[in-house]
């Protein structure tokens, strides 16, 4: 055996387009994402993360010295850079890049869109949970101060749109983590890949 041959990178899975995940605030799309990239050896890119490193500050202290917009125009322009990439691998995007239409028609033209939904009102709970046990930074997509249910509106509308636009939507009420893996593992054939093992 060659030297080299152990550490050869060879992913179980060979993708046609990428694959991102997404969701309703506070559903384990990062967990699920991981998990995933972990079973198949796809490369994983998280855009939020991707977003704070170039910018060299967290998302909530970007948006709070530069602004919404300009928050937006760099998403924008890292979303085009890693639907490009290659090879195709899996990327991850929070509820703020699917709130916005223009990413959402970018993610329609070149990939597949695995949607993680929830209820409504149980994500309303449970996000505010996560912001009074870990501040408001937790959730930079989501309005603050999160008061009540109605502040959550225009996001949950324009996520109804990505929603619709998935092609594969899980609800995560009552599914565990593995679950989702299992079930879009299952899947990806139909979101345009093809197995670089032949199937096997």
């Amino acid at each position: 055996m060659s030297n080299s041959s152990y550490y050869d990178y060879h992913p179980t899975i060979q993708l046609e387009r990428p694959v991102v995940l997404g969701g309703m605030p506070g559903t384990p799309y990062r967990e699920v994402g991981h998990y995933l990239a972990s079973l198949t050896g796809l490369s994983i890119l998280d855009l939020d993360r991707w977003l704070e490193h170039q910018v060299g500050k967290s998302l909530w202290d970007f948006v709070q010295s530069e602004g919404e917009e300009a928050l937006r125009q760099k998403e924008f322009e890292y979303l085009e850079r890693a639907l490009a990439a290659q090879p195709r691998g899996l990327l991850i995007v929070s509820e703020g890049t699917l709130a916005q239409a223009a990413n959402r028609r970018k993610i329609g033209e070149s990939a597949g869109l695995v949607y993680l939904s929830s209820a409504p009102t149980a994500t309303y709970w449970h996000v505010r949970q996560q912001i009074s046990e870990r501040g408001p930074r937790y959730h930079p997509h989501v309005p603050q101060p999160l008061t009540h249910f109605d502040v959550l509106r225009p996001l949950f509308e324009e996520l109804d749109r990505a929603q619709e636009d998935a092609d594969l939507v899980l609800a995560m009420d009552n599914r565990s983590v593995q679950d989702a893996v299992d079930v879009i593992f299952d899947a990806l054939p139909g979101l345009h890949t093809a197995r670089s093992d032949g199937g096997t």
